[in-house]
């Protein structure tokens, strides 16, 4: 949890989940930045991940998705959150999750960095498995409609706005990915943003870090 110096009544709140073998460590530097700037954050480990136990071979999109509802029922029980401006933010396969969250708990506002996608036949099923099926590439290859897809309909009726943060230079989530949610989502609510010249993974990158939480935060502070 990461709090504000100084608390109000009720503040506004941020739920961050990392990417798929990654960790919460990753998503830190992000909330002690919102955090100064009045927010309430919470990250977590998926179970498979960091700190927290389980085979991250066996488990699926499910199980992850039920981790990322338990954490988010966490933050809203602190006192201090306001629950009706509650932003989550994901990268990659965390924006993944964080759409699909947006249909079952209730959310102001979304943000999805290099946001990864799924079928949804594989949503019961090992993801470890799935990434690795010739399937899945030839699926992420294609843009998808809205309507054959949970993650795409999830930011289709969606009625927040939402932010899609995009790698000029990402080797892993396809451009097709990155249009499949843009086709899905409200023009009226979308603001989509290309990093020039970014990998997928910016750990090792603190310029494009930096530019990444300066498009974060004025975003939420527009």
């Amino acid at each position: 949890i990461f709090r504000p110096d100084i608390l109000k009544e009720k503040n506004p709140a941020v739920l961050l989940i990392h990417g798929w073998e990654s960790g919460q460590d990753r998503q830190f530097e992000l909330a002690k930045i919102l955090a100064n700037l009045g927010y309430i954050g919470m990250t977590v480990d998926l179970r498979g991940h960091g700190k927290s136990s389980g085979d991250i071979k066996k488990l699926s999109s499910k199980e992850f998705l039920e981790d990322v509802k338990v954490a988010y029922d966490s933050l809203v029980q602190i006192k201090e959150v306001d629950a009706d401006n509650i932003t989550a933010i994901g990268s990659s396969f965390g924006s993944y999750l964080v759409a699909l969250l947006s249909t079952e708990r209730k959310l102001k506002a979304l943000i999805l960095r290099v946001p990864a996608n799924y079928s949804d036949e594989s949503f019961e099923e090992s993801l470890h498995e799935s990434r690795l099926h010739p399937s899945h590439n030839e699926w992420k290859s294609k843009v998808q409609e809205y309507t054959q897809n949970s993650a795409l309909r999830a930011v289709h009726n969606f009625p927040g706005n939402i932010l899609i943060v995009e790698s000029e230079k990402d080797e892993q989530v396809h451009s097709t990915v990155i249009q499949s949610y843009m086709n899905a989502t409200d023009p009226t609510h979308l603001t989509h943003i290309v990093m020039k010249g970014a990998p997928h993974s910016i750990t090792k990158y603190p310029n494009f870090q930096k530019e990444y939480y300066e498009i974060v935060t004025n975003w939420l502070q527009s």
